[in-house]
């Protein structure tokens, strides 16, 4: 969906100058009315809003890169996308807005059906508008609550967007409950969290962890080998390094069959290199499987 996202703004940013590159956050409910007056306008009698967004992206535009953020501490995003629906169902409009410091908002219509079918479970039996929601800052101070949540964000995540939307399926809320969900992924691995946009009750439905990340950092050599694999792990970033420090790793070795060969544990920290004796296995594939990780070598 991000791609989706970049892509229906580019329309949209090229005919701002760089200095439109100094915006102002707001909190979901403040460009809003902006969004529903312009949903009138488009057509839509008693618009009903259904889903509300923030997300982090760079786009590079004139040689000039445009940073759209959301705020955890304040819970404003420079950006907000707003989708609403007519009572029957049948007319879908989106609309991203942003706010220069100078000027008002810039509003975009951008294709509804886009979103709504990029798996989110989006209830549309009612709407946000049908419940007195917590605003975005409430949501980020509740995630922000939870370790789960703060351990993968602070892994400064390659994707990060935050939404409210009416919960059609995901456990931990009640199905047409209104929610703040936030969608992380960090090489390779994901973590998506809710709040309950009333209660503002957390709960986050992955399994991805700090481990996962450092096991997809991890080196592995040499392959193929005849006696020993070296486990190294290298630098990841500075927040990383810090939380990996002294870090329980499993590992395990699998023959081709499945079957487990070898399982232990190691301590590591970044820059450590532990070997594995592979000497006893006979010549073949196995696999190594590191948190959420396998890498397959052969054994000479």
């Amino acid at each position: 969906m991000k791609n989706i996202i970049i892509l229906s703004l580019l329309a949209l940013f090229f005919t701002y100058t760089a200095e439109s590159q100094f915006l102002q956050k707001k909190l979901a409910t403040e460009p809003l009315p902006t969004a529903r007056e312009r949903a009138v306008v488009d057509g839509i009698v008693d618009p009903e809003l259904i889903f509300v967004a923030s997300l982090n992206q760079d786009i590079e535009l004139f040689e000039t890169v445009l940073e759209m953020r959301f705020d955890l501490m304040t819970g404003k995003g420079d950006m907000w996308i707003y989708i609403f629906t007519n009572e029957a169902r049948t007319d879908f409009r989106a609309y991203t807005l942003f706010k220069p410091m100078l000027g008002g908002y810039f509003i975009e219509e951008i294709p509804a059906e886009e979103i709504l079918e990029s798996g989110l479970p989006i209830a549309l039996e009612q709407s946000l508008d049908d419940f007195e929601w917590e605003n975005s800052d409430k949501a980020a101070g509740a995630l922000s609550s939870s370790k789960a949540f703060s351990d993968f964000y602070a892994l400064e995540p390659d994707v990060f967007m935050i939404a409210l939307f009416l919960n059609g399926g995901l456990p931990g809320v009640e199905f047409g409950d209104p929610m703040w969900g936030a969608i992380m992924e960090k090489d390779g691995s994901e973590q998506m969290c809710s709040a309950h946009a009333i209660s503002l009750e957390v709960q986050c439905l992955l399994e991805a962890s700090v481990n996962d990340v450092i096991a997809n950092s991890l080196m592995i050599y040499p392959n193929p080998t005849s006696d020993y694999l070296v486990i190294h792990l290298h630098d990841i970033n500075p927040t990383v390094n810090r939380m990996a420090e002294n870090t329980d790793i499993e590992v395990q070795i699998f023959n081709v069959l499945g079957a487990e060969i070898q399982n232990f544990t190691s301590s590591l920290s970044v820059g450590d290199k532990v070997r594995v004796n592979v000497s006893d296995l006979q010549h073949g594939a196995y696999f190594v499987k590191i948190g959420n990780r396998f890498v397959p070598f052969v054994k000479e």
